[in-house]
């Protein structure tokens, strides 16, 4: 419809996958071939590159671990199950979460505090408040297993964890990189590199951009006209 309105071409990935597109143009090495990228947005999702090229997937959503069940008991996720990743660790479970402690400790709940970012929540832990620390501790707890899962489903063992920036050194990352290094099995404890990726926000577009560029030659044309 787009194409048919605009006469241009038009092009649709996912945005994770984008995202570890723009990673890995701008800021990898060419060495690293194998590796996952997990993006933390208001929804979680990966992207796993495997010899160098990126798994699509059947309807080009390979790695949409949001969705995979952590807790079949668990909270009911927007895609109408229970117990999805993203019901307990995405920034809309974080929310979530956050309002109920809040409300629970009796503390006031403001309008501004509605949807609040990964980097909100840190910034307020940084400062002290309990709660932020706790929804950060159970957020980054959920994550750390869905890693650890990826990792042994795959064996692949260098995962950047991209999607949401300034959170580097921060006790979230610790606590996704511990609870993923407790869940893993003996044998890969020398092997494992969990970092945080380095792409900056005004650079999240690139990947779109990397994406149209890999077409630019799809349906050349030849014009003959003197």
């Amino acid at each position: 419809m787009l194409e048919e309105k605009f006469h241009v071409p038009v092009y649709i990935k996912n945005d994770v996958h984008l995202l570890s597109v723009a990673e890995r143009e701008k800021y990898m090495v060419s060495d690293i071939e194998n590796f996952i990228y997990i993006g933390l947005r208001s929804g979680i999702g990966s992207a796993i590159f495997y010899h160098g090229r990126l798994i699509e997937g059947r309807q080009g959503n390979a790695g949409f671990i949001g969705h995979t069940t952590v807790n079949p008991e668990g909270p009911l996720c927007t895609c109408g199950k229970c117990g999805c990743l993203d019901a307990f660790a995405s920034e809309m479970a974080m929310n979530n979460e956050y309002k109920k402690l809040c409300l629970e400790a009796g503390k006031e709940y403001s309008k501004d505090e509605e949807h609040l970012t990964v980097q909100d929540f840190i910034e307020k832990a940084e400062k002290g408040e309990e709660i932020s620390r706790q929804v950060l501790k159970r957020s980054g707890f959920y994550i750390g297993i869905a890693i650890a899962n990826l990792i042994k489903t795959l064996e692949i063992t260098t995962v950047i964890i991209g999607g949401c920036t300034q959170i580097e050194d921060t006790e979230f990352v610790n606590e996704i990189k511990n609870t993923a290094k407790n869940y893993l099995t003996r044998g890969y404890e020398n092997e494992i590199e969990i970092r945080v990726g380095s792409l900056k926000q005004e650079e999240y577009p690139l990947g779109a951009c990397c994406h149209v560029l890999s077409h630019i030659l799809e349906k050349p044309k030849l014009s003959l006209n003197a």
